[in-house]
């Protein structure tokens, strides 16, 4: 499990980005739980957070960024077309593949402004 050196290492300047992401959802969502994952070798440690038995998000830590993967119901993604996102998010969700459990997709945060199309899409999942 990464520690939080070793995670600074990885994120380089994204590391404020990702400890203003955990703070934030830790302020929001105060029942909200996070645990690290190891799902396989490829992927490495995933940080999910969940609200009870609903999962909010994974953060996956990369190379000087990091990805917010979320996986949205119907609902979800018709309320994501019409939302004030960039236009390539909105994009990579309507060409993302539609599972029984959701639409799975991922935003890449490299910067402040990433980080704000996370909280929107966060508040469109817990709304939908």
């Amino acid at each position: 499990m990464p520690g939080d050196s070793s995670l600074a290492e990885a994120l380089g300047n994204a590391k404020k980005l990702w400890d203003t992401l955990e703070a934030s959802i830790r302020a929001k969502h105060a029942d909200a739980k996070s645990e690290w994952k190891f799902y396989s070798k490829k992927s490495g440690w995933i940080l999910v957070f969940k609200k009870k038995s609903r999962t909010l998000l994974y953060a996956v830590p990369c190379e000087g960024y990091f990805k917010v993967f979320f996986v949205f119901g119907k609902k979800a993604v018709d309320a994501a077309k019409n939302a004030p996102l960039p236009e390539q998010i909105v994009k990579h969700i309507l060409e993302a593949t539609p599972y029984v459990e959701g639409t799975s997709f991922d935003v890449e945060v490299k910067r402040e402004q990433d980080l704000e199309s996370v909280y929107l899409l966060l508040k469109i999942k817990q709304e939908n």
